[in-house]
């Protein structure tokens, strides 16, 4: 297909819209974490918990011991389980392998990999909608596109307000 160059300007337009919406929903994402960083008192450590903090640490410790040089993964909170793998948990491994590359902490290095992470899911989740809606106009494809990242929040409130106790 040949493009005219104002429909190439409309399609640059068009992703960089999808791009800065995509940072704006990451930065979302972790924003719970950045304003906890600032409320920190000075002199003590913040260690970033934003969810469930034995899943937190559980995914934070594979993170280091992939920054102490490990490949295979060993869990450190039982002493019966001496196997080691890469297997169902590897990619923590590897966000320990950029860690150790950018001289990150454990804690900031899963937290950058959140919000790296969900940009490109971002950016997917659009190119599928994209595909998906090729002869749509490019307001509903945006549509689309907002309505995915935020309707877990709306459904699990709705589910909240139709529980009865």
């Amino acid at each position: 297909m040949i493009y005219s160059k104002r429909t190439l300007m409309k399609k640059k337009h068009q992703w960089l819209i999808v791009g800065i919406l995509s940072i704006s929903i990451s930065l979302l994402n972790i924003l719970r974490v950045i304003i906890g960083y600032f409320q920190t008192p000075y002199g003590y450590s913040y260690l970033a918990v934003g969810h469930y903090y034995q899943d937190y640490f559980e995914y934070t410790q594979q993170i280091a011991q992939g920054t102490f040089g490990h490949w295979l993964i060993q869990n450190q909170f039982t002493t019966h389980d001496p196997t080691r793998t890469l297997i169902g948990w590897g990619q923590y491994i590897f966000i320990g392998k950029f860690a150790l590359l950018f001289h990150l902490s454990p804690f900031a290095a899963y937290w950058v990999s959140i919000f790296l992470l969900s940009i490109l899911l971002c950016l997917l989740l659009f190119l599928v909608i994209r595909r998906m809606m090729q002869d749509k106009p490019f307001f509903l494809q945006i549509s689309a596109f907002l309505f995915c990242p935020f309707y877990p929040a709306c459904s699990k409130q709705r589910a909240m307000d139709n529980c009865s106790v």
